[in-house]
């Protein structure tokens, strides 16, 4: 071997080795810790007439079994109002349309369809986790930002979409909450139970729940499940007390649908069944008007802190009550932090998708009535943990 051959091998070895050693300590990609970036096409601003509307999507439901929906649109649209009382953008104002049908996995993805390519929707503000996943898709082709303030599922920021941002605290946050809030203010007590219903939202929270639990070595010594769609209680309620008397039970984890999470609690006292109840955020539900009369006790997840709002959500719920005569739910909340985090974008980049899909992603820490927003690297919001009030 000629003395080239063998000092050009060595140069080689020696740059692969260094190499190497760099690498080692600074990765090429970490691929869940990351922030998430759009290279595809920018696109361009709506091109629609300079004095059209700008419109915001809304792939929610309005209907009174849907209070959750009713809420998220009543703190969208005083969030629109206000803007278009300020002048818009740029003398534009600001308007909100709204899609929705029964079957998101159906029909709905349709009406999603329409909201993008029909109504011109710059952005969408999206419901619960089935509908959510269905405008994630949607927004895969046609690159249009989408938030949900009101969906918890774990798996919808974990698939790292560049396009969706998650405004509560998700079903893992909340699990590792509720646990906690368990074994802290429990000494010598056994496994608790679980009784849960299998809608999707239930399913992914059932999921994140059961994890934690195990985790911390507390299995549920029981886990009964239910049909959502189920309007008699009354088996769950006799299984319950035929358990109650021969193997007390006395502390169960519970996730229903907000309908039937009233008439459970409801039910509880009627059956006289000793319990103590720990219920995750469900969206939709006013769990202190539900438990006034019962005297059932509860450790309730509430997915924001006033405290860390102060004056923001204090402003908020007096415009909110002066406007439609009642006090806000969380999800009104959201909802009109999700509308003004569309609205500051599109002041900030114009009315095209992309550019607001960036200048959302670009806000590090978005001051709003529900508190602080700062996304993690997949577009769920990190910022605080999840209240923990116990009742009554």
């Amino acid at each position: 071997m000629s003395f080239f051959v063998r000092s050009w091998a060595a140069a080689v070895l020696i740059l692969v080795a260094v190499t190497a050693a760099y690498c080692q300590d600074r990765p090429y990609k970490r691929m869940m810790g990351d922030e998430l970036t759009f290279t595809g096409h920018a696109g361009q601003l709506d091109g629609l007439s300079h004095d059209a509307p700008i419109c915001i999507g809304g792939f929610l439901p309005d209907t009174d079994n849907h209070p959750a929906g009713q809420a998220v649109i009543k703190g969208i649209l005083l969030a629109l109002e206000q803007a278009n009382t300020a002048g818009g953008y740029q003398g534009r104002m600001f308007e909100f349309k709204r899609r929705w049908a029964g079957s998101p996995w159906g029909a709905g993805s349709k009406e999603m369809i329409r909201l993008v390519y029909e109504d011109h929707a710059m952005a969408v503000i999206s419901y619960l986790a089935a509908a959510t996943h269905v405008a994630q898709q949607t927004a895969l082709k046609s690159y249009i930002p989408v938030i949900t303030p009101v969906a918890t599922d774990t798996t919808l920021t974990h698939a790292r979409v560049p396009w969706i941002f998650r405004l509560p605290p998700d079903d893992e946050i909340q699990a590792k909450a509720l646990v906690g809030a368990y074994l802290s203010g429990v000494s010598a007590a056994g496994p608790p139970g679980l009784i849960t219903a299998t809608d999707a939202d239930s399913r992914v929270a059932t999921r994140e729940l059961t994890l934690e639990m195990n985790r911390k070595g507390i299995p549920p010594k029981f886990h009964h499940e239910i049909d959502p769609a189920g309007t008699d209680l009354s088996p769950l309620f006799n299984m319950l007390a035929d358990q109650a008397a021969e193997n007390p039970v006395n502390r169960v984890f519970v996730r229903l649908p907000h309908h039937q999470m009233q008439r459970f609690i409801q039910g509880l006292k009627r059956y006289a069944i000793p319990s103590h109840l720990y219920i995750p955020w469900i969206p939709g539900l006013d769990v202190p008007q539900g438990l006034r009369s019962t005297g059932v006790h509860c450790t309730v997840i509430a997915p924001l802190d006033h405290s860390r709002s102060g004056v923001r959500f204090s402003q908020f719920a007096a415009a909110f009550q002066n406007r439609y005569k009642e006090e806000p739910l969380p999800c009104a909340a959201y909802g009109y932090d999700a509308a003004q985090m569309v609205i500051q974008a599109v002041q900030q980049a114009g009315p095209g998708r992309a550019g607001i899909r960036q200048a959302l992603a670009q806000r590090k820490k978005f001051q709003g009535v529900t508190g602080p927003i700062t996304w993690d690297t997949g577009g769920g919001n990190t910022s605080g943990a999840p209240d923990i009030s116990i009742y009554p």
